[in-house]
C-alpha cells in the first residue's frame, strides 16, 4: 500500500495535466460501464440464448465482473497510478481469504456440481427439507428461492448438494392423490363409478394416464380409499380445489359419507380408599 501511495505525485495533483488525466479516468469508467452493459446485453440476447438460465446468469456475471475489474485498473493507469502493488495486495488478500473461508470454497465446488448436474433450473418448484419455493437464481455459492407466501430464502449450495431435493415441476404432468375413508358398508362399485366420472368431467384432469382408484385396506373407522388424478403441472391449485369440491358433492348426493376416526373415552372409577 505504501508503494501505491508513493507512486502518486501530490505536487502535481492540481496541474492541467492532472485534471486532464482525471477527466480521462472518469471517461474510461463511464465508457467502460456502458461497454459492460452492452456486452452483457449481447451475451444474454444472442450468444448465451441456447444455454440454460443458470449458465446464462453465471457466465453473464463472470464476464461483467471481469470487465469491470479490468476497466478499473485501466482507469488507475490512466491517472498515473501504478496498479502493480494493488494487484499484489489483492493476490495476498485472496490467498488469505481462501484459507479463512473454507465453507465458501466448499459451496463453490458444490455450486459447480449443481450447475453441471442440473437437478433443477430457474423457474422450477423445489422442496429442500421443510422449504418449498420457486427457484429464482442458481449461483456458485447458493440457490435463491421464493416461497409461495413471498419469502426470499438463500440456501447454500453445499446444503442442497447433501440434502434430499424434490423437484416438484420437473415433469410436465403430476398426480394429485386424495385419501379418505368411507363406511364399511359403502358400495365400492358405486364409489368407483363416481370417481371415474369425476375424473372424466373435470376439465383439469387428464384422461391419460388413467386415474388411480385404490381401496387400500380396512382402517379402524372404515374402508380407506386412494384417488389419484393426473394434471398439468401448472394447474395444481385449480385441480385440487375443483376435485375436492366435486368429490364432496358427488359422494354426498349418492348418500355416501366420509368416516372420521372415532375415539371412545372411558372414565375408570378411582379405587376405594383403604
Amino acid at each position: 500500500m505504501q508503494n501505491l501511495l508513493s507512486s502518486v505525485n501530490f505536487e502535481t495533483l492540481l496541474t492541467t495535466e492532472t485534471l486532464l488525466q482525471l477527466v480521462q479516468g472518469i471517461l474510461i469508467l463511464v465508457g467502460g460501464y456502458i461497454l459492460t452493459r452492452f456486452v452483457g446485453f449481447i451475451l444474454r440476447r444472442y450468444l448465451l440464448k441456447p444455454l440454460s438460465d443458470q449458465l446464462r446468469m453465471l457466465i453473464d456475471k463472470l464476464v461483467r465482473y471481469t470487465l469491470m475489474l479490468l476497466i478499473f485498473f485501466f482507469a488507475l493507469t490512466s491517472l498515473g497510478i501504478d496498479a502493480t502493488p494493488l494487484l499484489g495486495a489483492a493476490g495476498i488478500l485472496g490467498v488469505a481469504l481462501s484459507f479463512a473461508s473454507q465453507a465458501s470454497l466448499s459451496n463453490m465446488v458444490s455450486g459447480v456440481f449443481l450447475i453441471s448436474e442440473k437437478p433443477f433450473v430457474v423457474g422450477d418448484i423445489i422442496k429442500v427439507g421443510d422449504k418449498t419455493g420457486i427457484v429464482q437464481s442458481i449461483d456458485l455459492l447458493s440457490v435463491k428461492i421464493r416461497t409461495f407466501d413471498n419469502q426470499y430464502i438463500r440456501i447454500p449450495s453445499e446444503k442442497i448438494l447433501n440434502a434430499e431435493v424434490t423437484n416438484i415441476t420437473r415433469f410436465p404432468i403430476r398426480r394429485q392423490d386424495f385419501k379418505f375413508t368411507l363406511a364399511f358398508d359403502a358400495d365400492t362399485d358405486l364409489v368407483t363409478s363416481i370417481l371415474e366420472d369425476i375424473n372424466a368431467q373435470n376439465i383439469y384432469c387428464l384422461n391419460e394416464p388413467a386415474p388411480l382408484i385404490l381401496f387400500t385396506g380396512f382402517g379402524p373407522s372404515g374402508i380407506e380409499v386412494l384417488f389419484g388424478v393426473w394434471f398439468s403441472k401448472t394447474d395444481y391449485v385449480v385441480t385440487r380445489n375443483s376435485v375436492l369440491t366435486m368429490l364432496t358433492q358427488r359422494l354426498s348426493q349418492a348418500g355416501i359419507t366420509f368416516q372420521m376416526p372415532k375415539y371412545q373415552i372411558q372414565q375408570v372409577p378411582e379405587p376405594p380408599m383403604p
